[in-house]
């Protein structure tokens, strides 16, 4: 009698899964011509090589930053606020760069207020450039988006006058292509080395231009709360200029990407409208500069100033 006889159904079910088992492993051990090969996909490594030298990009950074009557601003560099993907922006300036972008925020809508800047408030994302570097960080870019459209763009430049001979948004120049501005706010900075803020805010067109300028005088007395500060037409050498241009729709109203904000003025050395800090309307504020009918503009110093309410 055969031994297969009298076996229980689990016992037949056990000798198929060793047939199967030993027919699978004869195969594995035999001809491998025709057997399927299971590849696992190379992981793709993106390289980013070394930005070119800074004297190679200047020519091009310079370019870019003159104006150009096809993309004033709020355009800038060719991308448009509130229209553009910043995707866009990330291809042009890493192609161009050849530098990766750093993402500074990446804006959880659920963190609490108070652990987000009020004036990069519903950004979603926050990419930074440094494309150029000349004797330190010469020019720094960031860029914002909401659901990935390009809602803000922040520029910095530094000590200009070192690696540009072009008057790179001087502000007679500013005056004259874009005209006069909603608004002009002065600060007084510094300590024992005073110093002034002064920013124009173009509201319709959504952008502001900060210049700041320490006055760091080595053979003369130190400025103090007695002496009223300059501000002169033909001076183009600002400490830094900063750019701020936003989508009004998609983020913060463009006076409230100033730092300190203008609400608060219990803020030490506040900001002020340009009437408060040197008794001119903002037309003869212009006007200065472009039919230089004065040389020079006085601020208040900072004794006037506190007799008339500035905290600094």
């Amino acid at each position: 009698m055969s031994k297969l006889v009298n076996k229980t159904p689990l016992q037949y079910l056990m000798l198929i899964i060793i047939i199967l088992t030993a027919s699978v492993i004869d195969a594995g051990l035999g001809d491998t011509s025709n057997k399927m090969l299971v590849r696992i996909p190379t992981p793709i490594i993106y390289n980013y090589p070394s930005a070119p030298p800074a004297n190679q990009l200047l020519p091009y950074v310079l370019e870019l930053m003159m104006p150009d009557e096809d993309c004033l601003l709020p355009c800038f560099w060719g991308f448009h606020i509130g229209q553009d993907q910043i995707q866009e922006v990330e291809t042009f300036v890493t192609t161009t760069f050849r530098q990766r972008p750093y993402h500074l925020l990446a804006i959880d809508r659920a963190e609490s207020e108070d652990q987000i800047d009020s004036s990069t408030e519903g950004l979603d994302f926050l990419a930074s450039f440094l494309p150029l570097s000349v004797d330190g960080d010469s020019i720094h870019l960031s860029f914002g988006s909401v659901e990935d459209l390009l809602v803000r763009i922040d520029v910095d430049l530094f000590q200009v006058t070192t690696w540009s001979e072009e008057t790179i948004y001087s502000l007679p120049e500013v005056f004259s292509v874009y005209g006069i501005p909603s608004q002009i706010y002065l600060r007084y900075t510094g300590g024992i080395t005073l110093g002034y803020v002064l920013v124009i805010v173009y509201e319709e067109a959504e952008f502001t231009i900060e210049y700041a300028k320490n006055f760091n005088d080595v053979d003369d007395e130190p400025l103090d709360e007695m002496d009223r500060l300059i501000i002169c037409p033909d001076d183009t050498t600002y400490d830094s200029i900063e750019i701020t241009i936003v989508s009004t729709e998609h983020s913060v109203p463009v006076r409230d990407t100033l730092r300190p904000p203008l609400d608060n003025l219990s803020v030490f050395r506040p900001f002020r409208n340009v009437y408060f800090m040197t008794g001119l309307t903002v037309s003869q504020f212009v006007d200065i500069f472009l039919m230089h009918t004065s040389p020079c503009i006085e601020m208040l110093s900072l004794h006037e100033l506190r007799g008339i309410g500035y905290y600094g």
